[in-house]
C-alpha cells in the first residue's frame, strides 16, 4: 500500500515536471518568435535607412550634376 502511494506521488511529480517542461518549451517558442519579429523589424529598418540614404545621395549629388549638365 505504501509503495503504491509512493508511486502515485512520483507519478504526480513526474507529470508536474512534464507540464513545467511544456511551459518552458512554450516560453522558448515565444522567445524564438519574438526574436524573429525583432530580426524582421531590424531588417525593415535597415532597408528603409538604406533607401533614405540613397535618395539623399541622389538628391544632393546627382541633381546638381544634372543641373550643371543642363546649364
Amino acid at each position: 500500500m505504501l509503495w503504491s502511494s509512493g508511486r502515485r506521488s512520483a507519478f504526480r511529480s513526474k507529470s508536474s515536471s512534464s507540464s513545467s517542461n511544456s511551459i518552458s518549451s512554450v516560453v522558448v517558442v515565444v522567445v524564438a518568435a519574438a526574436l524573429v519579429v525583432v530580426a524582421v523589424v531590424v531588417a525593415v529598418v535597415v532597408v528603409v535607412v538604406v533607401v533614405v540614404v540613397v535618395v539623399v545621395v541622389v538628391v544632393v549629388i546627382v541633381q546638381p550634376m544634372i543641373n550643371g549638365l543642363l546649364n
